[in-house]
């Protein structure tokens, strides 16, 4: 775990693999978690609110998908939710 904190704001313990180290700029409290991003996976990405289990994010439209962006997009879901499994 990191721990992340600034004078003004409470400490923010990210698990090991989150990514982004800006929680200075989040409004965190009891109704307001911290958010923490892992990897991204082609168009897929990962997150955990406060002390959740990471979940799988889509960053893109799925509206106009060809062939060849449907089977991208199913290869990354799997890279997801294998990580997404170890890291739960």
């Amino acid at each position: 775990m990191t721990l992340i904190s600034s004078p003004e704001a409470p400490a923010i313990v990210c698990p090991p693999w989150c990514m982004r180290y800006d929680h200075d700029a989040d409004v965190v409290d009891e109704n307001n978690p911290p958010n923490h991003y892992g990897p991204d996976f082609g168009v897929l990405g990962t997150q955990a609110v406060g002390e959740g289990a990471p979940r799988g994010l889509i960053s893109t439209p799925l509206s106009d998908m060809s062939p060849h962006d449907l089977r991208r997009l199913a290869a990354a879901a799997v890279a997801a939710a294998e990580w997404m499994e170890a890291h739960s």
